[in-house]
C-alpha cells in the first residue's frame, strides 16, 4: 500500500511568492435542499429560511431528538458528495467538472487550514479523495502485486554475476527514469480532484435528561419556513472561486437568507406558484392539520419513484436562487456565558464559504434556573440579545493577519494534490487522515470501502458511457 507523510509546515510555505493566496472570482453555481422522505430526494434549486424574527418572541423549548452531523451522508450513505454534483448538474446542465482542481465539502478545507495553522486543539479526522480526469481509471481489479499467477511454478534463482548485475542495475534505473517520468506526466495532465468528508457518525442523538441548547427551537421561530417549503430540510450552498492559481468548487450548509427587495429568494411566491405536483407526479405533499402543532408536513411516495438500484432523486423547483449577499449563519449560546463568543474560531469556515453574514443569538433564562435542570427550562432570545456581523469587512482583516498560514494551507491542499496527482492511471481512491497532535498527514490509497464505491457513483458526472442524466430535468 502505497503511503505518503505530509508534515506540518512553518514559515512561510513559499518564499518566492510575493503575496499571501486569498479567494478571488467567487461566484455561486448551485443550492439544494434535502426533502423529508422515504428515499433520497433533493430540491434544486433549495430553499432557503428566511430571517424573520418575531416582534414578539415566545418561549423556546430546549431541543430534543438528535443533531445532524453530516446530514448529506446521513441521507445518503453511498455517495454524500454526489448531491452537490447533481445540483450543479440540475442549475447548470453543462456545467465544466473537469476545469476545476478541487471539489469540496468546507469541511475537509476547514481541518487542512487548521492543520497548516498548527491548532493545538485540532481533533484526529480524515477524509476521502478521489481522482478524475485524464488518463484516470480509479483502482484496478485482478492479481495483487506480488502475487503469483495460478499453476505456475516458481522457478529457483540464479546466482547472479557481475555482468547480470550491472545489467540489472541499468534495468532498474531505467525503469525508476521511466516511473518518475509517468508521475510527472500524470501531473500535468488536466484532473479533478475531490475532497469528501468521512466521519465517525452522520448524526448525534441526544440523551433523554440532558441539555442540548436551544438551535433547534431557535431555528423554527427566527427561520421560518414559507408554506411551499414545508417539508424540505437544510440547505446548501455550491460555490466556485480562485485561490492560489486552483479553482475550488466548495458545497457548504448555510441557516437562512436575510430578505432584501433584491433577492430573488421564494419568500414572495405563493404556494400555488410550486411546480412541484407537475413535475413529479408520484409525489405527493399532504398537510395533515395538527391542534397543537399547526400544520405539518407528510410525504408519501410511490415506489416507483426510486430507482432500481437507489440512486439519488432530484425534484426541480419554481423558486431562483437566493443571492448569496443575503446569506447567514447563526450561533447560540446563553447570556450568562463567562467569556464573549471569539468569532476567530468561526472564521475559516465562514471565510471559505464566503458566508457574509453572522448572528450571535444570545437567550435568557427564567427565574429561578439556578435551582431547576436544565433539560426542563424554556427560554427567550429576546430582539436587542441579537448581532447580526457583517462578515465582508472582516475576511479582508482576517486575510491579511492569516496570510502566512493561508500560504501553509495552499501548500498542504498542493502537496495532496501532488501525491494523488503523481500515481498516474493506476490509482484512483485515497484517504487522508490525521492521527495526534505534532503527527503529519497520511495520505494513502484506497483498494476497497466506501471510497471506490463513491469514486464509480461520481464518476457518472465526469461524461463517458456512465453519464448521468437527472430525472425531472430535461436534457438539452
Amino acid at each position: 500500500m502505497n503511503v505518503t507523510v505530509i508534515p506540518r509546515l512553518t514559515g512561510n510555505a513559499d518564499e518566492q511568492q510575493s503575496e499571501h493566496p486569498t479567494i478571488t472570482a467567487f461566484n455561486p453555481v448551485a443550492s439544494y435542499s434535502w426533502l423529508d422522505a422515504s428515499i433520497p430526494t433533493i430540491l434544486v434549486p433549495g430553499y432557503c429560511p428566511i430571517w424573520s424574527p418575531p416582534t414578539d418572541p415566545k418561549p423556546i423549548p430546549p431541543d430534543t431528538g438528535f443533531l445532524y452531523v453530516d446530514q448529506n451522508a446521513d441521507r445518503y450513505p453511498k455517495s454524500p458528495i454526489s448531491s452537490l454534483f447533481a445540483a450543479v448538474r440540475g442549475v447548470q446542465p453543462t456545467y465544466p467538472f473537469s476545469s476545476v482542481d478541487v471539489i469540496s465539502d468546507r469541511s475537509p478545507l476547514r481541518k487542512l487550514y487548521a492543520f497548516a495553522a498548527g491548532d493545538a486543539n485540532l481533533k484526529e479526522f480524515r477524509f476521502g479523495v478521489s481522482v478524475f480526469g485524464e488518463g484516470v481509471k480509479g483502482v484496478k481489479g485482478g492479481e495483487k502485486q506480488g502475487e503469483e499467477k495460478q499453476g505456475e511454478e516458481k522457478q529457483p534463482e540464479e546466482e547472479p554475476g557481475e555482468e547480470k548485475q550491472a545489467d540489472e542495475k541499468q534495468a532498474d534505473e531505467k525503469q525508476a527514469d521511466e516511473k518518475q517520468a509517468d508521475e510527472k506526466q500524470a501531473k500535468e495532465k488536466k484532473t479533478t480532484v475531490v475532497f469528501h468528508r468521512m466521519e465517525k457518525m452522520t448524526r448525534e442523538e441526544y440523551q433523554a435528561g440532558h441539555f442540548h441548547g436551544y438551535r433547534a427551537g431557535f431555528e423554527a421561530q427566527y427561520l421560518p419556513l414559507d408554506e411551499m417549503a414545508k417539508g424540505s430540510s437544510s440547505h446548501y450552498r455550491i460555490s466556485e472561486y480562485d485561490f492560489g492559481g486552483l479553482k475550488f468548487l466548495t458545497r457548504s450548509g448555510v441557516d437562512g437568507s436575510i430578505p432584501t427587495p433584491a433577492s430573488t429568494n421564494n419568500k414572495n411566491l405563493k404556494a400555488e406558484d410550486s411546480d412541484l405536483d407537475t413535475t413529479i407526479t408520484k409525489l405527493k405533499i399532504e398537510y395533515d392539520e395538527d391542534p397543537g402543532k399547526g400544520k405539518s408536513t407528510s410525504m408519501i411516495h410511490e415506489p416507483a419513484l426510486e430507482d432500481a438500484d437507489g440512486s439519488l432523486s432530484i425534484i426541480p423547483t419554481a423558486n431562483g436562487m437566493a443571492e448569496h449577499s443575503t446569506m447567514l449563519e447563526f450561533i447560540t449560546r446563553s447570556e450568562n456565558v463567562k467569556f464573549p463568543f471569539d468569532i476567530a474560531t468561526k472564521m475559516p469556515d465562514l471565510y471559505f464559504s464566503q458566508t457574509p453574514h453572522f448572528v450571535e443569538a444570545y437567550h435568557h433564562n427564567p427565574a429561578g434556573w439556578r435551582y431547576r435542570a436544565p433539560h426542563t427550562l424554556t427560554s427567550m432570545f429576546a430582539l436587542a440579545d441579537l448581532r447580526v456581523r457583517d462578515m465582508q469587512a472582516e475576511f479582508k482583516k482576517w486575510e491579511k493577519r492569516n496570510g502566512e498560514v493561508l500560504g501553509r494551507y495552499l501548500a498542504v491542499v498542493k502537496q495532496i494534490l501532488d501525491v494523488v496527482k503523481g500515481r498516474g492511471e493506476e490509482i484512483g481512491v485515497w484517504e487522508v487522515s490525521y492521527a495526534r497532535e505534532g503527527s503529519g498527514l497520511e495520505v494513502k490509497e484506497v483498494v476497497e470501502g466506501e471510497g471506490v464505491v463513491m469514486r464509480k457513483e461520481v464518476g457518472k458526472f465526469f461524461g463517458g458511457e456512465d453519464e448521468v442524466e437527472l430525472a425531472g430535468f430535461v436534457k438539452g
